[in-house]
């Protein structure tokens, strides 16, 4: 059973989405324009449910958390931070998809018991690795940083996001996409405009904390070898999920789900 309830963050409200059990605990962040929803192949997965307690909730502005006024990346990093101290975890993995890495990336610094992070479809930044560097130029890409855009605009996009276009991800996405704060879209822009990122490599590799790097083979949007060199690597390999591309978790969610519990596994030995 999952609980939904929420949790008062800053004066706003953040749904937050709980379900299985023992002391030790995954917490999911989503991408840009999702919600905690697009975790609910983990969060329904048996095996998962019986091993850890499953957390995800939508970041401000998303689902049915409060809109913000302040969706610049660094200080949503710390407002996260903030979050996962209020849940009161004795030992978890930071789990996130796309977007959702990045500020995973950026709350490093400020984070505390955690045991490790899977970062999927991940774009995490410095100055020498600059969105300019590993995203793929795609004319759609307005869609990413836009507080709107055109129906066949997102339409594209969103079908850019997995491997088949038939699939019913692609409606499912651009209607989270409509929900979102359209403000949340423009601030990634500004960042993107100003640089104004923290050395997310860095940050992780300070944590000391094995990282497991996950890709869907038909990738579209991320070139998926400029972390080959990351040093941090878990078993020193990117994993690359077939018959996926942005969105693996949801797309594989038996293949996504083996690798996070091999990795867990190994983590929380």
């Amino acid at each position: 059973m999952t609980t939904e309830k929420f949790i008062t963050l800053n004066s706003n409200s953040i749904r937050t989405l709980i379900t299985g059990q023992g002391q030790k605990a995954l917490v999911f962040v989503h991408g840009n324009s999702s919600s905690a929803d697009s975790w609910n192949h983990q969060s329904e997965d048996i095996e998962l449910r019986e091993k850890y307690q499953l957390i995800s909730f939508d970041l401000p502005g998303h689902g049915k958390s409060a809109r913000s006024n302040n969706y610049r990346m660094k200080d949503m990093a710390i407002q996260i931070a903030n979050f996962i101290e209020q849940l009161q975890l004795d030992e978890y993995i930071l789990v996130g998809l796309s977007y959702g890495t990045c500020l995973i990336a950026e709350a490093a610094p400020y984070i505390k018991n955690c045991k490790g992070f899977l970062l999927a479809s991940p774009n995490i930044t410095n100055n020498e690795h600059p969105p300019a560097s590993w995203l793929v130029p795609f004319a759609e890409a307005a869609a990413i940083a836009s507080a709107s855009v055109d129906d066949e605009t997102l339409t594209r996009f969103a079908t850019r996001m997995v491997a088949e276009s038939t699939s019913p991800l692609v409606n499912e996405y651009k209607k989270t996409y409509r929900e979102t704060d359209g403000a949340f879209r423009e601030a990634i822009g500004k960042a993107i405009m100003e640089s104004d990122w923290s050395d997310e490599f860095v940050n992780l590799l300070n944590t000391g904390l094995a990282t497991c790097i996950a890709f869907g083979e038909h990738e579209k949007m991320i070139r998926t070898n400029y972390l080959n060199t990351y040093p941090k690597k878990w078993r020193d390999e990117i994993f690359k999920i077939p018959d996926a591309a942005h969105l693996i978790n949801a797309e594989q969610p038996f293949s996504f789900n083996r690798l996070l519990l091999e990795f867990a596994g190994d983590v929380f030995k």
